[in-house]
C-alpha cells in the first residue's frame, strides 16, 4: 500500500476517536478532560485535512461494486504484513506505531485505501494507441530469487556448491545478506526487469527460465547469485493487449497528480455539503473555488462541488 495513503489514514482516526461527549477521559486535581474538548482540540489542529478525508473515504467506499473483491485483497495484503512482521504480536505492534489500536481499525483503513484506488482505477481510460505504444518497449514480468553476499570470493564459492549440487535454499539462508527474503529462498517475487539497478537488469536479459548465474552480478549492494524461475517471452500485441493495458491503468492511477484530478471528479459527483460552522472556511480552501465559493456567500450551508488531494481516512467498517 502506498505510504503517503497509510500516513493519511492514520492521521484521520485521531479525530474518529474524539466523538462529541461530556464524557472524561483524563482527570487532574486541577481539573479534568472531556472527549468533547479533545474533539474540539483536534477539529482546530487538523479538521478540515480529516473531515477532507472522511468525505473521499466515504465517496470511495460507498463506489464499490465488488466488495468480495477488496476483502480478498485486503485479507491477503494484512497476512502478508504478519508474515513480513514475524508474527501477529509483532504485527499489532507495529501497528500501533502508526496509529492503529486494533487490527480492525487498519482493516478498515486499508479497505477504504483499496476501494479509493479502485474507483480511481476504473475512471482510467486507456486506448488501443496506448497499448500499441506502449508495447514497442514492454516485457513481461520476471519471477526470480537471488543470494546476495558481500565478498566475491564467496559468491563463486556459492555458485560452485550450487553446481556441485547444494540446495538453493539452504544455501540462501546460511549466506544471503537480504534478511528480507533469505529464509524464503532469496525469493523476489515477480517484478519487471527494469525495475532493478542497471547491472542485474543487465544480467537478467541474458538469462531465460532456469537459469542460474555463472559469475556473480556486482551491483551498489553487494554480489549477487540469480535464479531466474520464470522469465515468458514477449508474445504479439494481441496476446499481451489486456496484461498491458491493466499495467498502464496501474501505473496512470498511481500517479499523484492523476489521483487528484480524478478525486476532483467524484467529490464534484457527490454535492457534499459542510454544516460546521467553524469548519467552512477552512474546508473551503482544500474544495473548488467554482461553487463552494459561492454557496457559502448564499447559503447557511457550504456547498461543495468537487476538491482535489489524493486524501483516505477510515471509519467505514469494510464489514459494513
Amino acid at each position: 500500500m502506498n505510504k503517503k495513503w497509510v500516513a493519511l489514514l492514520a492521521s484521520t482516526a485521531v479525530l474518529t476517536l474524539a466523538a462529541c461527549s461530556n464524557d472524561t477521559i483524563a482527570t487532574t486535581n486541577k481539573g479534568n478532560i472531556t472527549k468533547d474538548e479533545l474533539y474540539q482540540a483536534l477539529k482546530q489542529s487538523a479538521g478540515s485535512k480529516v473531515l477532507y478525508s472522511l468525505i473521499v473515504e466515504k465517496i470511495a467506499v460507498a463506489s464499490v461494486t465488488d466488495k468480495e473483491a477488496i476483502d480478498k485483497e485486503v485479507n491477503e495484503f494484512i497476512a502478508l504484513r504478519k508474515a513480513s512482521a514475524g508474527g501477529e504480536e509483532a504485527f499489532l505492534k507495529s501497528l500501533k506505531q502508526y496509529g492503529y489500536e486494533t487490527e480492525i481499525a487498519f482493516r478498515n483503513a486499508v479497505y477504504a485505501n483499496r476501494a479509493l484506488i479502485k474507483a480511481i482505477e476504473s475512471r482510467t481510460n486507456i486506448t488501443d494507441e496506448d497499448v500499441k505504444a506502449a508495447y514497442e518497449t514492454w516485457e513481461p514480468s520476471i519471477k526470480a530469487s537471488h543470494i546476495l553476499v558481500a565478498d566475491e570470493a564467496l559468491a563463486n564459492d556459492i555458485i560452485q556448491q550450487i553446481k556441485n549440487g547444494g540446495d538453493w535454499n539452504a544455501l540462501a539462508a546460511q549466506h544471503s545478506t537480504d534478511t528480507s527474503n533469505k529464509e524464503n529462498g532469496g525469493s523476489l517475487g515477480t517484478f519487471k526487469r527494469t525495475a532493478m539497478v542497471a547491472e542485474f537488469a543487465a544480467a537478467l536479459a541474458e538469462m531465460k527460465t532456469g537459469d542460474i548465474s555463472q559469475t556473480p552480478v556486482k551491483t551498489q549492494f553487494g554480489y549477487h547469485i540469480i535464479k531466474v524461475e520464470d522469465k515468458p517471452e514477449k508474445g504479439t500485441l494481441e496476446a499481451e493487449k489486456e496484461t498491458i493495458k491493466k499495467e498502464l491503468i496501474t501505473a496512470k492511477a498511481s500517479n499523484s497528480t492523476y489521483q487528484q484530478t480524478i478525486v476532483q471528479e467524484m467529490l464534484k459527483e457527490a454535492n457534499v455539503i459542510i454544516t460546521d460552522e467553524s469548519l467552512k472556511e477552512a474546508m473551503a480552501t482544500l474544495l473548488p473555488s467554482n461553487s463552494s465559493t459561492e454557496s457559502s456567500q448564499q447559503n447557511s450551508t457550504t456547498t461543495v462541488q468537487p476538491s482535489s488531494s489524493s486524501e483516505t481516512t477510515t471509519t467505514q467498517s469494510s464489514s459494513n
